[in-house]
């Protein structure tokens, strides 16, 4: 006799199957329980990546095949310290859903150094997947970047960032520092926000410096679409549809390669023109701009809103990392009373000092003369670098080669393909590396080197270095990795110091900055970050109301000479 079929009962045929035995359902509901685990076990196994007995040791997920991946999308540059607790080992094999199936982990300095001395381990196959959050390419156009644009860009930046180029840059985000500063008079500008307003200035400054005299870059609407955009970058790497999940970032991101595309189309190209989008003059492109956008004249298929793409990238480079890096810088000392006083002593002496040399007359030598007669200064910025870099150092292991920790330590096999990753959140953040008290900001570390400490404004001793060598370590060769290393360094690393530790020292003897006594200035912290966070995220309000005011003002020390 055939099963009888219940309509609107499927189990009843599965029972007619089994014998309608009394536990058959359970055994049904058993059966399709243990399905899906079952697929599990053979998913797990058969991508489980192919190890030689050479390669780091494998750190498998929790969840099979993709939890790793799952791990980085929720938890950003946090999900590393995680990966390295499992295993405290040198190096690790991560399986991942990317690339050939996994991914490889370092955390030793010696081991860092041997990857950075490495030429199977490269930067550049991997800069176009990059820049996608921000460039919205046509596959073509994506090719055209592999085959030859980005290589021609990384060799022109290097020399351009070194020479007359260069000190052009630190000229132009002086003076718009210093243009920006004389609007404050002696009763002071009351700021309802202190950290937006040095977020917005030094971002007018820099892109100013960066990309030249136009319109668009110091329109605030403009700079605040951008930082709209970075807010919830990931979304572009990570999402199918950034339009819904971040439609707030897909609209700035619209809006701002827009903006600078019909500049760049416009038929009127005198500098003296009225940009019809802001009512000011038009303005020009800065040499670096220019000389970055006329590699891109050999492809005649890009148009000027592509063009703007690749504008939109060096304005994200120079923003995501030099002005969050300051506002860091800035926020850490200005936390701390007592520092602020020592950084600002020896950052007058400095800029006195700068005037009976000569050097105030030019950027570059006053840039100089700042970095070399204030150590205080420069270990505050190296220690907030320190904390605050979260991206990775990624490399794409372009053949099979061996990395060590020296002569006659372990090798390690990469297996090409693969991808390698130095997560700064962990390198930076290790007690093994930095002391019991990794985590704290504590710049003296950085000036242990030289045994010098830092001085109040009676001239009493502050903080020694004494005071804390037990719990203290100096940076040693491949712990301290802000700007990368090797062949592939950052090559912006000279121009952005000098411009944030010399605009830093402006700001300390120049203005007073006077938060009301409700809302101190206090170290936020990080924030979630995200995957693709560079540095921790400026917050999108501070809360730091006071009032802003020229140190001196109506007597002659109050001058800026300086500027």
């Amino acid at each position: 006799m055939a099963p009888q079929i219940e309509a609107g009962y499927p189990l009843a045929y599965l029972n007619d199957i089994v014998g309608c035995h009394s536990c058959a359902r359970l055994k049904i509901i058993t059966i399709l329980t243990l399905i899906p685990l079952v697929l599990v076990v053979v998913f797990s196994r058969l991508f489980k990546p192919r190890m030689h007995p050479k390669e780091p040791q494998l750190v498998p997920s929790r969840i099979p095949f993709f939890g790793h991946n799952l791990s980085l999308l929720r938890n950003g540059p946090a999900a590393w310290l995680g990966f390295h607790m499992v295993q405290r080992l040198p190096i690790i094999t991560l399986p991942t859903v990317v690339a050939n199936g996994k991914m490889y982990m370092v955390t030793s300095p010696k081991l860092i150094t041997s990857v950075f001395a490495n030429p199977d381990l490269q930067f550049l196959p991997i800069l176009t997947e990059l820049i996608a959050p921000l460039a919205p390419l046509s596959a073509r156009q994506k090719r055209d970047l592999q085959s030859g644009i980005f290589l021609k860009w990384v060799t022109a930046v290097p020399r351009m960032l070194s020479g007359e180029v260069g000190r052009g840059i630190l000229h132009r985000t002086q003076h718009s520092f210093r243009e920006q500063l004389e609007s404050l008079i002696s009763t002071g500008l009351e700021v309802n926000d202190i950290g937006l307003w040095i977020r917005n200035t030094m971002s007018r400054a820099i892109l100013k410096g960066f990309l030249g005299d136009v319109s668009w870059a110091s329109d605030q609407a403009f700079i605040q679409t951008v930082w709209d955009l970075e807010w919830n970058l990931d979304h572009f790497q990570c999402s199918p549809m950034p339009s819904v999940t971040a439609s707030m970032s897909y609209k700035a991101r619209e809006h701002a390669i827009d903006r600078i595309g019909a500049w760049l189309a416009a038929a009127d190209q005198d500098p003296e023109a009225i940009d019809p989008a802001t009512g000011t003059r038009r303005g020009s492109l800065s040499t670096m701009a220019l000389e970055l956008l006329a590699i891109v004249d050999d492809y005649p298929h890009w148009t000027p809103r592509d063009r703007g793409t690749l504008l939109l990238f060096v304005t994200h480079v120079a923003l995501s990392n030099v002005v969050q890096t300051f506002f860091w810088t800035f926020t850490h000392i200005y936390a701390d009373p007592e520092l602020v006083a020592a950084v600002r002593s020896e950052a007058q002496a400095a800029l006195e000092l700068s005037i009976t040399a000569g050097a105030h007359q030019d950027d570059k030598s006053l840039a100089a003369l700042v970095q070399g007669k204030c150590p205080l200064l420069g270990a505050c910025f190296q220690e907030t670098q320190r904390l605050v870099t979260s991206t990775p150092i990624i490399r794409h292991v372009a053949a099979d080669t061996i990395v060590t920790e020296g002569k006659g330590a372990q090798e390690y096999l990469l297996r090409r393909g693969a991808f390698l990753f130095v997560p700064r959140t962990v390198v930076h953040n290790d007690p093994e590396h930095w002391g019991s008290n990794a985590a704290e900001y504590r710049p003296q570390r950085f000036l242990m080197q030289r045994q010098q400490q830092w001085h109040d404004d009676d001239g009493e001793a502050g903080k020694s270095i004494g005071a804390d060598a037990a719990e203290l370590k100096a940076p040693k060769r491949g712990s301290f990795i802000p700007f990368g290393g090797g062949k592939e360094i950052c090559p912006g690393r000279y121009i952005s110091t000098s411009i944030i530790l010399l605009t830093l020292a402006k700001l300390l003897t120049q203005v007073d900055i006077e938060p009301s006594e409700e809302t101190p200035i206090r170290d936020p912290g990080p924030g979630q970050m995200q995957l693709t966070t560079i540095v921790w995220r400026i917050p999108a309000a501070t809360g730091w109301r006071g009032t802003l005011r020229r140190r001196g003002a109506g007597t002659p020390e109050g001058h800026l000479v300086y500027l």
